[in-house]
């Protein structure tokens, strides 16, 4: 898809792929808001062991894709492959989520995300759902939202 009309329109998408028998994600981007795992079981954070043997959650970012559709007329996308493990949460949102902006000004923001995600990682993915709803119309107290607020949230079993 080419939108070469100079009218500047554009799609963005992210595509992922499950494979439940070998319980790998395939996950490509073009152009979205980058995709977040996060990992319940990691044992390590940057190389160190972590203590007394217990295990934190870790995040990774599925940056890997290409450009949004329709602004080149030839565009090559890369896909990422990343192996899951049960508690792993995988999250999925627009930008109307993480560009909320506070009542000082400051806009919600994928680390305040992945914060609540990495805090609260043992929730249902419903549950999680929620609190990060909730968290997000706190955040913006009586402000009306000036974009659409999608989100979607995967836990791996």
């Amino acid at each position: 898809m080419f939108l070469g009309d100079g009218t500047g329109k554009y799609a963005t998408f992210v595509c992922a792929l499950y494979d439940e028998t070998q319980r790998r994600l395939t996950c490509v981007n073009a152009g979205h808001n980058i995709p977040l795992l996060i990992r319940a079981d990691s044992g390590k954070r940057a190389g160190e062991s972590v203590p007394g043997g217990a295990r934190s959650p870790e995040i990774l970012r599925l940056d890997r894709g290409g450009f949004p559709l329709g602004l080149f007329r030839e565009s090559a996308y890369e896909q990422q492959t990343v192996a899951l493990a049960p508690g792993d949460v995988l999250v999925f949102y627009t930008d109307g989520l993480v560009e909320t902006i506070g009542r000082n000004g400051e806009e919600f923001g994928v680390d305040r995300l992945a914060g609540i995600v990495f805090r609260r990682n043992t929730l249902s993915a419903l549950e999680l759902q929620e609190a990060i709803l909730d968290e997000v119309h706190r955040f913006r107290a009586e402000a009306d939202s000036a974009d659409d607020v999608t989100l979607m949230l995967v836990r791996v079993k």
